[in-house]
C-alpha cells in the first residue's frame, strides 16, 4: 500500500490517500472528486498531465513547474496560485477564476481559456 500525503505551503497534512498504485494526479483527482479544497497547498513539480479537476479550489497553490499537459481545469478556482514555469499546454481552463495567479514562464501552447477571469 502507498500513502501519498497533500500538504499546505506550511507543511501540515490537507489531504492523505493510499492504494496499491498510488500516484499524485490519483491523490489530488480523489480530494477533488471528495470536495477536498486544496487551498495553499503545495504541488510544486506535481505530475497531473491529463488531471479531472474541474471546479477545485487551487486558490493560492504552488504549482511552480508541475505538469498539467491537457489537464481539464474548468471552472477551478486558481486565484493567487503559483505556476510559474508550469506546463499548461493543451489545458482547459474554460471559466476558471486565474485573477493574480503567477503564469510567468507558464507554457500555454493551446489553452482553452473560453470564459476564463483572468
Amino acid at each position: 500500500m502507498t500513502t501519498i500525503e497533500i500538504k499546505d505551503n506550511n507543511g501540515s497534512v490537507i489531504y492523505t490517500y493510499e492504494d496499491y498504485n498510488a500516484t499524485i494526479k490519483n491523490a489530488v483527482e480523489n480530494a477533488v472528486y471528495n470536495g477536498v479544497s486544496l487551498k495553499n497547498a503545495d504541488l510544486e513539480e506535481a505530475d497531473l498531465e491529463e488531471a479531472n479537476l474541474c471546479g477545485a479550489d487551487l486558490s493560492n497553490t504552488k504549482l511552480k513547474g508541475a505538469c498539467l499537459r491537457y489537464a481539464k481545469l474548468c471552472k477551478a478556482n486558481l486565484e493567487g496560485a503559483n505556476l510559474e514555469g508550469a506546463d499548461l499546454e493543451e489545458a482547459d481552463l474554460s471559466f476558471a477564476f486565474l485573477k493574480t495567479a503567477n503564469l510567468d514562464d507558464a507554457d500555454l501552447c493551446g489553452v482553452h481559456l473560453f470564459g476564463a477571469d483572468m
